[in-house]
């Protein structure tokens, strides 16, 4: 199944993280004793899903995976035995929640206040400012903000390419974060804004203080999930645009809040 996953990334462009996830997922199965041509494969890949001890979720992804597994066997005739019955797993998507404006305005603020220094003698006011804006103003993921190149920036314009679906995301960023990008950028060096200054581990360490700091729950994937309820907030259906995804559903259904929006939520009257 190794091999067979190794194949299937070699003749397509896949991200190093669905590679390695990829792999992770062969790995289970072959050492389960699943291979392309063993009898029987849909039994033994239902026991094998029934006996991971992983989230539902997870094991959801487990068997979305192991079955472009199986598929790619038969495309290369490795498998002749496979006729798609393989038990599906439920999963309860939690529901997304996202940062009021108010809410953002006080993460912003406690920023400001921090008092450190990182990198570069970088003050880290400035760098998690220029973090929180950058997030929820472009709605990109964590890996493509923490890569951003400082190249990407042309006046209020942001060019840049997802890492995860290659597609372009322009943007107009506000001139306050024009302006925190450009300061940051001379403490960086002026090449990645992000990563020279502070590593991904401690990154979500320092953020998470912050959010706590300021009495807040949340996690930097907020920033993402907050940008695209906004736009929805603004323009209804805007967020896919604004996240740049290629299928319909998925906004509304992993990153809106749409306790936020005002049409969206339904309510009675209150009881006198």
């Amino acid at each position: 199944m190794i091999d067979l996953a190794n194949s299937y990334c070699s003749e397509r462009e896949v991200t190093p993280d669905y590679r390695g996830a990829l792999l992770r997922v062969a790995r289970s199965m072959q050492a389960f004793g699943i291979e392309p041509s063993v009898a029987d494969i849909e039994s033994l890949t239902n026991r094998w899903l029934a006996s991971l001890k992983q989230s539902p979720v997870t094991r959801a992804n487990y068997r979305r995976m192991s079955v472009t597994l199986i598929r790619h066997a038969v495309d290369l005739r490795q498998c002749s035995q496979f006729n798609g019955r393989i038990v599906k797993v439920k999963s309860k998507i939690s529901p997304p929640v996202a940062w009021s404006m108010a809410e953002l305005s006080t993460l912003i603020a406690h920023a400001r206040k921090m008092r450190g220094e990182l990198r570069n003698e970088c003050p880290e006011s400035l760098f998690f400012e220029a973090w929180i804006r950058v997030g929820f103003e472009t709605g990109l993921r964590f890996s493509d903000v923490l890569n951003l190149r400082c190249s990407c920036l042309r006046g209020d314009r942001l060019y840049v390419v997802a890492n995860k679906t290659g597609i372009p995301i322009p943007k107009v960023l506000s001139a306050r974060c024009v302006e925190v990008l450009t300061k940051l950028s001379v403490h960086s060096g002026g090449v990645q804004f992000f990563r020279p200054i502070l590593a991904e581990r401690w990154l979500r360490i320092r953020f998470m203080r912050m959010c706590q700091s300021a009495g807040l729950s949340g996690t930097p994937k907020w920033l993402r999930r907050s940008g695209a309820t906004h736009c929805e907030i603004r323009q209804p259906g805007s967020a896919k645009k604004f996240l740049g995804h290629l299928s319909d559903g998925l906004a509304m259904k992993h990153y809106v809040d749409q306790t936020l929006l005002p049409d969206q939520c339904p309510a009675p009257p209150p009881i006198p």
